[in-house]
């Protein structure tokens, strides 16, 4: 008799270790691929997590890529596997049809970092972040944050800064060489590749082209073309050299786009004066 108790505890140890090892295994918790309200199968069907939900960007262009930063609040139960879904909703936070963005199920942190796409259409749009931490029953908690993006349409704006000779004491001469640089910038809010163009246009004569490149800008930056000895002055009187840049599609603004300099050559070969002249915004010399 005193046999077969011992052994029937033993199977019993051996059974609880089973259980336990399972337990400690603990198989998926969260199935955030349901893409639903996650209080409908985990927890007693309340909010009972604490949720953020940050954009990293609050503004963003159309069809971009941005990402959200989520966290879920530990559940007091025990260390259980967390998940998010993502769902499309309004400024009352009414949940609307999935993005097809969800993810977790994997382990047991509390963050994590959805990629989410904008939309295509300027507007503000809301999204609503449902977290869940633990077993679908009532020891899961879950809760949900509503966030927003704008999607502001994109700004193409070029613009010359300024157009100038150098070295600025250079003597100028008839048959003479003029060297000169300008300041391209882009001062919209995306990337752009432009031509950017030099022309001069001789006294009392036709305008030729002194050289064009293709420039390739960030937004809010600028650049500094250098041409050394790109016009020969072969006439007296007064020369216009001419910058440009672009315009490029969608760009509307263009009056800031091109900015002149001129300079007066005598008919002597002795040294001459240059007066230059700026056309263009006055805020961007």
């Amino acid at each position: 008799m005193k046999t077969k108790v011992l052994v029937l505890a033993a199977l019993v140890a051996v059974l609880a270790a089973v259980v336990v090892g399972v337990i400690a295994a603990k198989p998926a918790d969260a199935f955030p691929s349901k893409a639903k309200d996650c209080a409908d199968c985990h927890g007693t069907g309340g909010y009972d997590a604490t949720v953020t939900a940050t954009p990293s960007a609050s503004g963003v262009a159309p069809g971009v890529t941005y990402t959200v930063a989520i966290t879920i609040s530990e559940n007091p139960n025990g260390a259980f596997n967390t998940g998010y879904w993502v769902a499309n909703s309004d400024v009352n936070g009414v949940t609307g049809t999935s993005t097809g963005v969800y993810g977790g199920d994997t382990g047991t942190q509390q963050t994590h970092t959805a990629t989410m796409t904008a939309p295509t259409t300027p507007g503000t749009y809301y999204y609503k972040v449902f977290g869940e931490d633990g077993h679908s029953d009532d020891q899961g908690i879950v809760g949900f944050k509503v966030y927003s993006i704008t999607v502001v349409a994109p700004v193409h704006d070029l613009a010359v800064f300024g157009i100038a000779r150098y070295p600025r004491r250079a003597d100028v001469t008839l048959g003479g060489h003029g060297s000169y640089y300008a300041v391209y910038a882009n001062v919209g809010t995306v990337g752009e590749t432009f031509t950017a163009t030099l022309t001069a246009k001789a006294p009392g004569g036709g305008t030729s082209t002194l050289d064009t490149r293709s420039i390739t800008l960030a937004a809010g930056t600028s650049t500094t073309v250098y041409y050394p000895g790109v016009l020969t002055y072969s006439s007296a009187g007064t020369w216009t050299v001419t910058a440009s840049a672009g315009p490029v599609a969608g760009e509307t603004a263009t009056a800031d786009n091109v900015e002149s300099k001129t300079c007066t050559i005598s008919a002597s070969t002795s040294p001459a004066s240059a007066k230059i002249v700026h056309r263009g915004p006055a805020s961007r010399r």
